[in-house]
This record gives structure tokens, C-alpha cells and sequence, in this order.
């Protein structure tokens, strides 16, 4: 929720072969035992709301099974329980629902977000890239948790079935992106997350 390094994702990650599956996890970015996400994270209503967008660009693309707590999908606040528990504001942070239901309905559509491996491609303090892998497609997304837009030169992972000159479309922006010399060189506006789908 603030400007922790990406490292702390990957170290969390690099910890699945602790798990017979890690793809039968539930993940979830609070629920009624902890305090809300936007009360745990920093900055403005605005820079908070956009760190939850990113989270849940996280949650809805990472492997395991995303459980969300009522309210989430409209940036309510709560400290610890009780205030975690207060009614439900449904008119609150409607972008937020939109880009949640965006999420949702991709995810449902594309198989690798689902059920495909997850395989690191990228961490540094501020850019985490992953692809999720079927036995013949690959989606790769990119997150910025920048306060700038980012741009990086991504190596695939071996074994990719994407090939050199493969285009891949954001799956919201409908920006395209272009694999060269093995590499997809991608720019990711601040605080926010790409989901990369391969164009026929």
C-alpha cells in the first residue's frame, strides 16, 4: 500500500514451493481481521485510491484465488475491528469499481490469469513484471508502483511461447507492444499496471 520495493513481492513470491499448490491460495488485500487497505496506506485519498487500483491489478493477475471483503471495490476506510466493519458505502470511489469489474471480466477471458504458472520477469524497487503460462499462451503483466511513469526492457523467461515479433495488447489501454531482440520494452504510467495478451 505505500512505496515498500517490489522486492518484498518477489521475496513473498520466491516463497511458493513452501505450498503443495500455490495456485489453491486464497489471496486477498484485507478482509474483517485487519485494518482496511486504504487505511493502511500512505499519501492522499487520490494516491491511495490509485495504490489500491494497482493492488488490485495484483490481485486479479497473480496466481491463487482472489477473495475480496465488501467495501473494497469502493475504497472504504477502517482501522482495526470494529471500524473495518462499518456499513457499506456503495457510492464511494465508483472508478474504482469500474476498474475492478474491467479486472474481473479480463480475468474470466483470459485462461493464463486463471490457471497458467507464474514466473517472475522482472523486480526492481519500483517494477514488478510476471507472466502467467498455459502450455501454449503467455500473458505478462507489468506493475508500476512509481509516482512516474516507468519504462523497462523485459527479457521473456526461457521457454516462452512468444515469439520474436509477437505483439501483445493491453488489455484495458489497448496500447501494443512488440517483443524485439527477445525483450519487450514497455512504459507503464505511475501507480498503475499492464496486462499483456498476445494479438493474432
Amino acid at each position: 500500500g505505500n512505496d515498500a520495493p517490489c522486492y518484498e513481492l518477489a521475496r513473498r513470491f520466491g516463497e511458493d514451493w513452501k505450498y503443495p499448490d500455490p495456485s489453491k491460495l486464497v489471496t486477498l488485500l484485507d478482509n474483517h481481521d485487519f485494518p482496511r487497505f486504504m487505511s493502511t496506506s500512505q499519501g492522499s485519498e487520490d494516491v491511495r485510491t490509485q495504490r489500491l487500483t494497482l493492488a488490485l491489478d495484483l490481485l486479479m493477475t497473480m496466481r491463487g484465488i482472489p477473495s475480496l471483503y465488501y467495501g473494497t471495490e469502493s475504497a472504504m476506510e477502517g482501522h482495526g475491528d470494529p471500524d473495518n466493519r462499518r456499513p457499506m458505502e456503495f457510492d464511494r470511489h465508483p472508478e474504482v469499481q469500474t476498474h475492478l469489474r474491467q479486472l474481473a471480466e479480463i480475468r474470466q477471458a483470459t485462461e493464463p490469469l486463471r490457471r497458467g504458472q507464474q514466473l517472475e520477469m522482472w523486480v526492481d524497487a519500483k517494477v514488478y513484471a510476471f507472466a502467467r503460462r498455459t502450455l501454449d499462451q503467455e500473458n505478462i503483466v507489468v506493475l508500476n508502483n512509481d509516482e512516474h511513469s516507468s519504462q523497462r526492457d523485459i527479457p521473456l523467461r526461457a521457454g516462452s511461447p512468444l515469439k520474436e515479433g509477437q505483439r501483445l495488447q493491453d488489455a484495458r489501454s489497448k496500447r501494443v507492444f512488440q517483443v524485439e531482440q527477445g525483450r519487450l520494452r514497455v512504459d507503464v504510467p505511475a501507480r498503475s499496471g499492464l496486462i499483456l495478451v498476445p494479438v493474432a
